[in-house]
């Protein structure tokens, strides 16, 4: 009687530790799901350019097998590439997006939604804009001098604005400086970081140093 009580409890408690392990194994070699910190445009986000280029930034940079296991669907679908530069996940649309046009995006790891986002392009394409642009250049160039003295001492001022997702730079007439402004919320090192690529940008239309600017930033 005494011998099949201690194999019961033998039994159980084998059965027992088996069931520790198996936890313990299932607690450490599971992985924690990557987290977004923000996304590029924001959620909501409107009049987005239809050559925008999308960035999810995660707050921690997954390791490489668990990039391979992030996915995106984008709906409308469009083709597109994805790159990942450390913690960031940058999608380039193969074709500009359609105008007027909300999308929604979701990010899945492992078959699972962990974040979803949407924004709207807009109602006017990069090329109308750059083509309503031209037309509006021309008919001012031939019927104001002012405008034509101006691009004298200003030659680059027909490449103004430069604008993409992140900024927008003018030039401000009153203040007699380029005037930045930044479109989304960043960090101090990050801001610094596209002040240099605007900075840049001006650089390769024509202006040259030093460059009188100043920053504003998203709300």
């Amino acid at each position: 009687m005494n011998i099949n009580i201690k194999k019961i409890i033998n039994r159980k408690t084998i059965i027992f530790i088996f069931v520790l392990l198996s936890l313990g194994i299932f607690f450490i070699t599971r992985q924690p799901k990557p987290e977004v910190l923000k996304t590029t445009p924001q959620d909501g986000e409107e009049n987005v350019l239809d050559n925008i280029e999308v960035v999810i930034t995660f707050k921690k940079e997954p390791n490489p097998e668990d990039k391979a296991k992030v996915a995106i669907e984008m709906i409308p679908e469009e083709l597109f590439q994805i790159d990942w530069s450390e913690k960031q996940m940058k999608i380039s649309p193969v074709r500009v997006l359609k105008s007027g046009t909300s999308y929604s995006i979701t990010i899945k790891f492992k078959n699972e939604e962990i974040y979803v986002f949407s924004f709207e392009t807009s109602s006017l394409s990069t090329e109308q804009l750059r083509q309503e642009g031209e037309i509006l250049f021309q008919d001012f160039k031939t019927t104001d001098k002012a405008f034509r003295d101006l691009i004298e001492t200003h030659p680059w001022y027909t490449s103004l604005p430069i604008e993409n997702a992140q900024y927008r730079i003018v030039y401000d007439f009153e203040e007699k400086s380029f005037r930045i402004r930044i479109k989304v919320s960043v960090s101090e090192e990050e801001e610094r970081v596209l002040v240099e690529k605007a900075l840049e940008n001006l650089k390769q239309v024509g202006v040259t140093e030093p460059i009188s600017y100043y920053v504003l930033k998203s709300e």
